[in-house]
């Protein structure tokens, strides 16, 4: 039996101070992070997990931002009431995905962030689809001149880094 009372805010003020600070070694206003593996599958293996270690959501859809100031968790009606309890407020924000007065990632980043800002991403995590979809919204607002970049895992890095949750090993078990 699955009970939302159970559920438990994880500290992760944290482990977003961290990951903005790379941000800023790497000059980016903003890095995205998503709930995908290398393979782009379904469900991804714990080690794969890096929405979830850095905002302390567990659900299985779900997308952050995290910029100098803010950090935005994005994720749909199924997950609302879940996302409520575990996100650790300040720093995270809910951002309820498919209501009307809710931006899209893209779009939020085209209001929010200043013009020539950088905007970071794994890119091995980060789909083709998603990049034209960023990138659409990115030129279509030519004065904000927003850049993507593809840089290292940065929530990889945070998480090697953290001795008391250490990153789960690679799976060595065959696929078949």
């Amino acid at each position: 039996f699955f009970s939302f009372f159970a559920m438990k805010v994880k500290a992760t003020a944290h482990l977003v101070a961290k990951l903005r600070q790379l941000m800023a070694d790497r000059g980016l206003s903003a890095y995205y992070i998503g709930s995908a593996d290398p393979h782009m599958g379904e469900y991804v293996p714990k080690r794969y997990s890096q929405r979830e270690y850095i905002t302390g959501f567990d659900g299985s859809f779900g997308y952050a931002v995290v910029t100098k100031e803010q950090a935005l968790l994005w994720t749909d009606g199924r997950y609302h009431l879940q996302a409520s309890k575990q996100l650790e407020s300040p720093p995270w924000t809910l951002m309820k995905f498919g209501q009307a007065d809710v931006p899209t990632a893209e779009k939020w980043l085209v209001d929010n962030l200043e013009k020539n800002a950088v905007v970071g991403f794994d890119p091995w995590t980060f789909s083709v689809e998603q990049f034209k979809k960023f990138e659409e919204a990115l030129n279509a607002r030519k004065k904000s001149c927003l850049k993507l970049l593809g840089v290292d895992n940065l929530v990889d890095i945070v998480w090697q880094q953290d001795q008391e949750n250490p990153m789960p090993p690679l799976p060595t078990e065959p696929i078949f």
